[in-house]
């Protein structure tokens, strides 16, 4: 599912949204010059952000049994956010296999699951952060 959501943010980046878009982020002004209303791209971004996010919950619900407040806690989150900006968060591919690899150090899915290996995953995080302060 994550990989269809991708190719629906890969699709309208690509099209003629996607153009109105950056030229948004360049300059409102000259957008609003333009014709285009800015108003209206950003309720329509923040739209498209609200139904991402609202599919990732889904996806998210249907993974567990029961939801709770300690399944969004901003430290057990933090890793995975900070994987996908090492591996690129300005593009697709880059996100998910920030993702990915995430999931498989963390679950044991590629190594065993013990606890001193699952800290790899930290290991490649800290090294990754530190090659993005040094050349960003």
């Amino acid at each position: 599912m994550s990989v269809a959501m991708a190719l629906v943010v890969l699709s309208i980046r690509r099209g003629k949204y996607g153009r109105i878009l950056l030229a948004t982020r360049d300059s409102q002004a000259a957008c609003a010059t333009l014709g285009f209303s800015t108003t209206l791209t950003r309720v329509a971004v923040f739209s498209m952000s609200a139904g991402l996010a609202g599919v990732a919950g889904v996806l998210f619900a249907g993974m567990r049994s029961t939801v709770g407040t300690l399944d969004f806690f901003f430290f057990q989150n933090l890793p995975i956010l900070l994987f996908a900006i090492v591996f690129g968060i300005t593009s697709i591919s880059g996100v998910l296999t920030g993702g990915f690899v995430y999931g498989c150090l963390t679950t044991g899915f590629l190594i065993s699951s013990d606890v001193s290996v699952r800290n790899i995953a930290y290991i490649i995080l800290f090294v990754g952060i530190r090659l993005l302060v040094n050349n960003p």
